[in-house]
């Protein structure tokens, strides 16, 4: 094209040379010169036409080469977005269900309070499905995203479910309603680390925390902390200090009868007697009764008096105050103990690798507590929520046998569930908003099902209850009744042999007055 151009100007340059040649070699008339001028001109135009034409040529292919590049990005464009809705609609079909059914998770779960029930009404309550409405609130317009589809009778049932080999969609398996990628398995109560979790990867699970309890529950039973109980308990505990004490009291008393034994009439000289005598006059100065009846006569006596006084009263203080921190203070000491717990769960990782207790599982919390009514165990520890839901059957002072929450000690203890690896983009964005409304979904959820108990340090029951519970007390009463038998039997054996005697060998009529007068004040005794 470049060539044709160039010879095109390089003719027209020829031309114009031309004409001007001829003009002054032949002389030619004005008429014809101004003809070949106007010649010489018009082919100038017209070389120049043809050259715009070209250009305006080249442009329009330029342009329609553009339409159809552009035509072509619209044909593929309109071929994806076919494509992606021919996508969609398949999802949409897939499985049979609707697009709002979807778009629930599908729920497998277990009864334990207060993370998931059925209330009163027979609706799904707790923690959890509290946390999913609050969800639906605030993450997805209002729309309830959860179905709740398999309800397992135990904790026991849920966890052999989950790793037995039923499959989804199956037709005899309680699975058939819900779908792989919205499976939710609630609530999980134990670490998901262990070596029985294998079945995670097997249902393509994984572990999703949505709940932390901050502190596990110490139930015992009732007579435990019982007021005679814990009266005799705060006694023993001052075994060490009581026998110090006895110790020092002797040494106390043999040196002070060494220092009087020779001035003073109080102390015999003999060792045993005078030490006796000794321990005698320490003890009760000790007490601070001082009764007076032995007294030190000697300076140095008199200056050990009163440094054991001072000694007898801080001894004093400090075994009250041990009775008193026993009495009305927790002292239950779970180390090495036999503690009850929920089997494979936080709360049996707690007890046995931070307060090494001896742990004994049990497959149900209702068993937790069964083992420790039947004294299998010292105690049982349980989640304090859930304890705290527990309650009522805890402290049911109608049973066989009453328990009580008597502590609350710090652990960590939480609620997980499992989705599915592949979850749906929609419940991921779903759940990270959850994350982001924390406060409004998961802090309200639990603030709504809190339920506050406190430990009960001491138990002060009706005399009824003292008579009839407490095997310390009734030991005591049956001491007390034995000796007033034998008082009175005593008594009428001495009137027995008396009559005898009077009537065999006959009696002075002073010996008859001084034993008439004695039964006479006995029998008005008895009668007071």
């Amino acid at each position: 094209m470049k060539v044709k151009l160039l010879l095109i100007i390089m003719f027209a340059g020829l031309l114009h040379i031309a004409t001007l040649v001829i003009a002054s070699n032949e002389a030619l008339t004005p008429e014809n010169t101004t003809l070949a001028t106007n010649n010489t001109t018009l082919a100038t135009d017209n070389a120049m036409l043809a050259i715009n034409n070209q250009t305006l040529g080249q442009n329009d292919t330029t342009v329609a080469a553009n339409n159809t590049t552009i035509g072509s990005d619209g044909n593929n464009q309109n071929t994806t977005s076919e494509t992606d809705e021919t996508i969609e609609t398949t999802k949409e079909k897939e499985n049979g269900t609707s697009i709002e059914e979807k778009e629930l998770l599908h729920a497998i779960f277990w009864e334990v309070k207060p993370f998931i029930f059925k209330n009163s009404k027979g609706e799904i309550d707790g923690i959890i499905p509290q946390i999913f409405e609050q969800a639906s609130v605030f993450c997805n317009g209002r729309k309830p995203f959860i179905h709740y589809k398999v309800k397992m009778d135990s904790r026991r049932d849920f966890y052999d479910l989950a790793r037995s080999n039923v499959s989804y969609h199956s037709n005899t398996s309680v699975l058939k309603s819900v779908d792989k990628q919205r499976a939710f398995w609630a609530p999980v109560l134990s670490p998901t680390n262990t070596k029985n979790d294998g079945f995670l990867k097997e249902r393509a699970l994984r572990s999703f925390q949505i709940l932390k309890t901050t502190h596990i529950s110490i139930i015992v039973r009732r007579d435990l902390i019982s007021l005679p109980n814990k009266i005799f308990r705060g006694i023993m505990a001052c075994e060490q200090i009581f026998v110090l004490a006895i110790l020092l009291a002797i040494i106390v008393g043999i040196f002070l009868w060494v220092i009087e034994r020779y001035q003073n009439t109080d102390f015999p000289n003999s060792f045993c007697r005078g030490a006796m005598t000794g321990l005698y006059w320490s003890i009760v100065s000790m007490t601070t009764v001082g009764y007076g009846d032995i007294q030190p006569s000697s300076a140095v006596g008199r200056f050990v008096t009163c440094f054991w006084l001072f000694i007898g009263v801080m001894v004093g203080c400090v075994m009250t105050a041990t009775v008193t921190d026993v009495v009305a203070g927790n002292d239950f000491d779970i180390q090495n103990k036999k503690v009850a717990v929920l089997e494979n769960s936080f709360e049996e990782r707690t007890a046995e690798k931070q307060y090494r207790t001896n742990v004994v599982s049990a497959k149900s919390y209702d068993e937790v507590l069964e083992m420790v009514r039947k004294q299998e165990v010292f105690a049982a520890m349980m989640n304090s929520d859930v304890a705290a839901w527990y309650d009522e059957i805890i402290s049911d002072d109608t049973a066989e046998v009453p328990l009580r929450m008597v502590a609350k000690l710090p652990a960590n203890l939480y609620v997980h569930c499992l989705l599915p690896t592949d979850l749906l983009h929609k419940m991921k964005v779903i759940f990270k908003c959850m994350y982001y409304q924390k406060d409004e979904v998961y802090t309200f959820a639990e603030e709504s099902f809190k339920v506050h108990h406190h430990p009960q340090n001491i138990y002060i029951g009706s005399t009824g209850d003292l008579m009839s519970e407490n095997v310390f007390c009734r030991a005591i009463i049956g001491l007390l009744a034995g000796l007033i038998v034998l008082g009175f039997g005593f008594d009428g054996w001495k009137y027995v042999q008396f009559r005898v005697n009077t009537k065999k060998h006959g009696a002075t009529n002073g010996e008859n007055k001084e034993m008439t007068k004695y039964y006479n004040s006995a029998q008005a005794a008895s009668l007071i």
